[in-house]
């Protein structure tokens, strides 16, 4: 039987629908049940995951060239059955087209919506209904959550109920949720600055911010039990792939008191096979920066296949690879 463990662990909430993933493959298909808020009605989306899953069996257009798929015996799909759907991650981007930033390398607020039906509703059925694991894990993505009406609200929720829980934002706006998250050991945040100074920043992002997000990024450090909590991501591409810009990121990250950050790329880049020698490069000297400035370092949404191009290109500049260590943190 062809399958994803996605499919009865995983939830994503999207502006109209709710699935088991984000997509971020662009796969032509994946299986979508509409919804845009209130209570989840788990009868009905676990019909629709049953379906999904027969549907997988007919090799057709859904999930098709998804490298997470694979192939269960017959005892392994019985128990997938067996054990019915509960949620090890819960993903929030119904506001993926909100935002207030206007990142180059991002497409999704180029098609803006005015609002986003609030979460916690929804929240709160999958608990009455116990369908999640005590051990579930709550990741905020979007577009911007930070910017939502309800956002303090609902991480305030996840956080009494004892779960933990992943922010990702642009820090434009400062989170006294985010600082209690952190401050209570619960979760973490995940900040893109992709750049070193404010000239930097707004050609990147869009909008002039640089002092607004160093200084939030600063004061979650600040407030934070654990500081490798606080992640510091620089995404990699030809605006910011200069190798003199990826050592002024590490002085920078030195001086606010980061220990834990990460590298990504182009996601457009990277699905359109476009990804150059130079981002990776850049990358390689991100990994060998942090290894020599003791930060914890890892890749964020980096496949395999782009793991192993690296792996290879740092085989080609010197015998020693520091790629190994940050492609298994």
């Amino acid at each position: 039987m062809r399958f994803c463990s996605c499919l009865t662990g995983d939830i994503n909430f999207e502006p109209a629908s709710i699935q088991p993933c984000c997509n971020t493959r662009e796969l032509g298909a994946v299986p979508s049940l509409p919804f845009t808020g209130g209570p989840v009605d788990m009868r009905a989306y676990t019909e629709h995951i049953r379906a999904s899953i027969n549907a997988l069996q007919d090799g057709g257009p859904l999930c098709a060239g998804c490298p997470n798929l694979r192939v269960l015996g017959p005892d392994k799909a019985e128990a997938v059955f067996r054990e019915g759907i509960r949620f090890r991650t819960v993903s929030m981007n119904q506001h993926r087209h909100l935002c207030d930033c206007r990142c180059v390398y991002c497409t999704l607020w180029q098609n803006p919506s005015t609002e986003s039906y609030a979460i916690l509703p929804a929240l709160e059925s999958l608990w009455r209904q116990q369908a999640l694991r005590e051990n579930c894990f709550f990741s905020w993505g979007g577009g911007e959550p930070g910017i939502l009406r309800d956002f303090e609200e609902a991480s305030r929720w996840i956080l009494v109920n004892g779960f933990q829980q992943y922010v990702h934002t642009n820090a434009l706006r400062y989170s006294p949720a985010i600082a209690e998250i952190l401050a209570g050991g619960k979760g973490g945040v995940n900040v893109s600055l992709d750049s070193v100074n404010p000239e930097t920043y707004k050609a990147v992002k869009g909008v002039d911010g640089f002092a607004r997000a160093t200084g939030n990024l600063c004061r979650y450090i600040e407030a934070a039990a654990v500081r490798d909590a606080v992640h510091v991501k620089y995404v990699i591409f030809a605006l910011n792939n200069q190798l003199d810009a990826i050592g002024a990121f590490f002085d920078l990250c030195r001086d606010m008191g980061v220990t834990h950050v990460q590298f990504s790329f182009d996601f457009k880049e990277v699905n359109s096979g476009k990804l150059s020698n130079a981002s990776l490069g850049a990358a390689l000297l991100f990994i060998q920066k942090a290894v020599q400035m003791n930060m914890r370092c890892t890749p964020f949404f980096v496949d395999d296949a782009t793991m192993l191009r690296l792996d290879r290109l740092a085989q080609t500049m010197s015998d020693t690879n520091p790629v190994r260590g940050a492609a298994s943190d």
